[in-house]
């Protein structure tokens, strides 16, 4: 097929001499009927002898990367649809994940943020079901699992793709809990070389630093390259309770945020496990500094809930989890909740209305924050199209309060 159709991801093993035979053909004939035209009506087939010449002696590779070249980031991204649907076996999907980020790199394919943009919605089901397999099976190696895991978080970091971002959250929060109570994970995902945004990876390390109980040096090494902060603000945090993990919540929430306003809300159902994973800790013996960062990130979270209410749901994916922290460091407060309280369930359908969700009007919360720091960017009148640099998290993603 790729004789005929250079689009064609399929490859056999006399192709090369298919395509000389062919190409050949095609070459003479255009010699031929060259040499008997009539050279005084030139105008239709002098091209053909050198275009033919160009395909015979390039050959079916440079034939297959010109054509490459010239495509429209449509057919670009049928030719990524038609081969993930035509894998059937782990090894060749794993295989497939792998050169996603040598085609990123490559000079044959342009357009590539149009390509995968196109093409994102198709392949967040093939991560998802890949990482499911992965993560839930008995006969999967520990160390296939780490490596496969690895594979994805570099293939969608390097090519963009938010929607299997949220897939393989949802598939390692759900099925691969264990995993992130390994450092090793997290440190191999900070040392795998990838460029620009990477949301993926730090959002699974905030996990490992979340679930690790065991807080050696390895440990500390991960959580001061996550959260961008010297040693000396990592102990201080350390001896202030659960200081650590609150900036840990700031530091992810905040891009993860303005994932939820860029993605469909089918998508950002999985921020739901991640933030009830890195939320389990206690806010009250924490800094105040970082409680008034907290604060500052939730008004501004419950502004644009209210905002776009009701055409969107955020609320439910980044409010609803990480209600109890508002409602324990608000409590006896003209700033507590109303509409719920500790005991309302997580399905109550209060907490699916934005306007149940207050604000922190407590002047003393809000003193020593630097709103040029800790604000979030002011979007613009299509508030869900948000570029794909935003999605970093800042660093420090948080103010620090003199103390």
């Amino acid at each position: 097929m790729p004789i005929f159709w250079h689009d064609s991801p399929y490859y056999a093993p006399l192709s090369s001499s298919a395509f000389l035979f062919y190409a050949g053909i095609q070459y003479a004939a255009s010699r031929l009927v060259d040499f008997l035209w009539d050279h005084d009506y030139t105008f239709i087939p002098r091209m053909w002898p050198g275009k033919y010449r160009r395909r015979l002696f390039g050959g079916m590779t440079k034939t297959v990367q010109d054509t490459g070249s010239e495509l429209s980031a449509e057919i670009n991204s049928r030719i990524l649809t038609w081969t993930i649907h035509a894998l059937d076996e782990d090894k060749e999907v794993e295989q497939f994940f792998e050169a996603i980020p040598g085609f990123c790199g490559s000079d044959v394919v342009h357009d590539l943020e149009r390509v995968f943009a196109k093409v994102d919605q198709t392949l967040a089901p093939a991560f998802s079901r890949f990482m499911s397999r992965t993560l839930s099976s008995s006969l999967v190696l520990e160390a296939d699992r780490k490596r496969r895991v690895i594979t994805c978080v570099k293939a969608v970091n390097i090519a963009r793709l938010p929607r299997a971002t949220m897939s393989i959250f949802g598939r390692v929060f759900g099925y691969g809990v264990e995993m992130l109570q390994s450092v090793d994970i997290g440190r191999s995902l900070r040392s795998s070389g990838d460029r620009g945004p990477n949301l993926c990876s730090q959002g699974i390390i905030a996990g490992v630093i979340a679930s690790v109980t065991e807080r050696d040096d390895r440990w500390m090494a991960l959580a001061k390259d996550q959260l961008g902060v010297s040693e000396e603000v990592l102990q201080d945090y350390l001896a202030h309770g659960d200081s650590v993990l609150l900036a840990n919540l700031i530091h992810i929430t905040r891009p993860l945020f303005r994932l939820c306003l860029e993605d469909p809300p089918n998508m950002a159902y999985y921020l739901l496990f991640v933030l009830r994973c890195i939320s389990k800790f206690d806010i009250e013996n924490t800094l105040p500094g970082l409680q008034h960062d907290f604060c500052v990130l939730w008004n501004e979270i419950a502004r644009e809930a209210r905002r776009h209410e009701p055409h969107h749901h955020i609320p439910r994916w980044i409010l609803r989890p990480i209600r109890h922290l508002y409602i324990a460091l608000h409590q006896d407060t003209h700033a507590a909740p109303t509409a719920f309280d500790a005991s309302t369930v997580n399905y109550d359908p209060v907490l699916f209305v934005s306007s149940s969700y207050p604000s922190c009007n407590i002047p003393s919360h809000h003193s020593d924050v630097t709103s040029e720091t800790c604000s979030l960017p002011t979007h613009p009148a299509t508030p869900f199209q948000v570029s794909a640099s935003s999605l970093l998290p800042q660093s420090p993603p948080y103010c620090l309060s003199s103390h």
